[in-house]
């Protein structure tokens, strides 16, 4: 079943950003998505003893909302969400942004659950932009090479007339000797 949602996901994944170029390219083009939702739930574990209220409902909402944006993001490129890499933080909120919670969480058998939706066109506008913002650091990318490029030949030439100069010195101390004897 996982592999039939990571299927189904990376389809519309596909799906929103050949949209996404196209929207790009036409702007009064319609959404072809229309309303289109991707759902997720996420659990959280309701504290035993503990009434439902204040800080301990914030705190679940809290944490199952985590969960929810997390499985989210799992359905886009099937990634993994784990520590603090920046990398694979900026892709996953570009695709879950724009999630929002639907309805109000639910209390089941000792579990706070909370639905969180996406849009597809929220999707397709996101990973247009993602898109762009790659294409834009490819770009600084090759410029930098080339400029590291130039300076690794300035730093040659450079080298060159340093040994030429250290040459030159050698020569006039060496004839400085033999005038000196």
């Amino acid at each position: 079943m996982r592999e039939a949602t990571n299927l189904l996901a990376a389809a519309l994944l596909l799906a929103a950003g050949m949209a996404g170029a196209a929207l790009g390219q036409q702007a009064d083009a319609p959404d072809p998505f229309g309303e289109a939702t991707i759902r997720v739930k996420g659990f959280a574990r309701v504290p035993p003893g503990q009434p439902l209220t204040g800080a301990a409902k914030l705190g679940a909402m809290r944490a199952a909302k985590v969960v929810a944006m997390r499985n989210l993001a799992a359905l886009f490129g099937n990634m993994e969400i784990t520590g603090d890499e920046k990398v694979k933080k900026i892709v996953v909120e570009g695709f879950v942004s724009g999630a929002q919670d639907v309805g109000e969480p639910e209390v089941r058998d000792g579990w706070l659950i909370v639905t969180v939706e996406v849009p597809l066109s929220a999707v397709a506008a996101n990973m247009a932009d993602l898109e762009a913002k790659v294409a834009q650091a490819q770009e600084r990318n090759e410029q930098m090479q080339q400029a590291l490029g130039q300076a690794d030949a300035s730093l040659t030439k450079l080298r060159e007339t340093l040994d030429k100069l250290k040459a030159a010195i050698d020569a006039m101390e060496k004839r400085m000797k033999e005038k000196g004897k």
